[in-house]
């Protein structure tokens, strides 16, 4: 928990792991950026119980991060497997939404910084991020933070009656030693070094 001063006042602003109860709300910020963006592919709202379900299965492995900013919820965030197969466990991704209210306050950027701190922990080597082709903003804000593109998928989806282009990136959490051991869940690592990092984390933000 942190206190940012903005518009000459101080919001509480919080990072913290999320639960069933915030499911709701998350699904509610999450629905504009179905029904009105490129920024997912997906063309239908969820409902509550799948949604509930989607992120019970995420949970198992990865964080599932809030941010809330004078008790309203500003963001969400979590990593998710990358690939299915027993070889590619060690990869991971990065989903980020933020509310409309809340942009360009560094929410994003304190999500993947403690995201990627965490999957350092439980032992991933990469993490990788999908983005719309035409998504400027999120191609610029994933090379400012150290990762690279590496494939162009042309064409990949048609939503809103366009054709849209996927890029990938990738980013080295670890390094790459043999005989690797299978990463280890987010529930698994301390509480209080994931607490401290959340709460340094949440001082990036304005």
């Amino acid at each position: 928990m942190a206190d940012v001063l903005f518009g000459g006042s101080f919001l509480m602003t919080i990072i913290r792991t999320a639960t069933q109860k915030d499911i709701n709300n998350i699904l509610k910020l999450y629905t504009p950026y179905i029904l009105n963006t490129v920024v997912t592919f997906e063309y239908e709202v969820p409902s509550a119980q799948s949604f509930a379900a989607r992120f019970e299965s995420v949970v198992q492995q990865f964080c599932w991060l809030v941010c809330e900013i004078d008790g309203e919820l500003a963001g969400y965030a979590y990593a998710s497997k990358a690939f299915e197969r027993a070889a590619y466990q060690w990869n991971a991704d990065i989903s980020v939404y933020i509310s409309d209210k809340f942009q360009r306050r560094s929410i994003a950027t304190a999500f993947y910084k403690a995201i990627e701190q965490f999957l350092r922990m439980q032992g991933y080597r990469n993490v990788y991020a999908i983005v719309t082709g035409e998504n400027q903003n999120s191609i610029n804000f994933h090379k400012a933070l150290g990762y690279s593109s590496f494939a162009v998928f042309n064409k990949a989806g048609c939503k809103f009656g366009r054709w849209l282009d996927v890029i990938w990136f990738v980013k080295q959490l670890n390094a790459f030693k043999p005989n690797p051991t299978s990463p280890v869940s987010f529930s698994s690592l301390d509480k209080k070094t994931v607490d401290s990092i959340m709460l340094e984390c949440c001082k990036i933000i304005k």
